[in-house]
């Protein structure tokens, strides 16, 4: 006879303690939350990148690492929810569904580790994104809107970069005019930026 268990959901005294399901799914909520937002920032590198370069091949294979690590922990979240629920009476967690779902992490988690083989060959074949350059858009007064690459260290300091680098894109935000007869670049804030395009915009600039 075939005996079907879920291992450790109930407290037997002098055996084990239960596994904590609910705890485990908030910690797997906040990396799936983290790595969406790293996500969002690899597809902005992605469209600063010059096509066909190595970084831009080493980028994308980045992004879909990400998203099949993203599916992985998805996957497993939505199990440790259910076995979390089913802890607490709150619904029947069938062993068929149970079955079916941690088929599908096993192949997700087959998929995310293909793809870190492979990023991790582009790797060593030196395809791997500068880290000591920094996309800016750039608000120029007579030259319009650009996208740059900056060098930390030589065109900007590594403290401006961490004080005014977007949390979300990953790029910094500058603004350059005239004054004196001279160029001045202005870092800000990527909503302050957008806000001067904005005026900028309504002028006919």
């Amino acid at each position: 006879m075939k005996i079907r268990t879920y291992r450790k959901i109930l407290p037997i005294p002098g055996l084990f303690q239960p596994i904590d399901f609910a705890g485990h799914y908030q910690h797997l909520d906040s990396l799936r939350s983290a790595l969406g937002l790293v996500g969002t920032r690899i597809s902005t590198w992605i469209t600063t990148t010059t096509a066909n370069s190595s970084e831009y091949e080493f980028l994308t294979q980045m992004q879909k690492y990400v998203l099949a690590l993203l599916d992985t922990i998805s996957q497993l979240s939505g199990i440790c929810l259910n076995m979390s629920d089913m802890s607490q009476a709150e619904h029947i967690y069938s062993p068929v569904a149970y079955k079916q779902d941690t088929r599908a992490y096993k192949d997700s988690v087959v998929r995310y580790r293909h793809l870190g083989t492979c990023l991790n060959a582009l790797q060593r074949e030196g395809k791997m994104v500068k880290t000591d350059v920094v996309p800016v858009h750039v608000l120029h007064v007579m030259n319009g809107y650009t996208i740059q690459h900056w060098t930390i260290g030589e065109d900007i300091d590594a403290e401006a970069v961490e004080e005014f680098r977007d949390s979300e894109s990953g790029a910094t935000y500058a603004m350059i005019h005239f004054e004196n007869g001279e160029e001045v670049t202005h870092l800000m804030a990527k909503h302050l930026w957008e806000e001067s395009r904005r005026k900028l915009d309504e002028v006919g600039w």
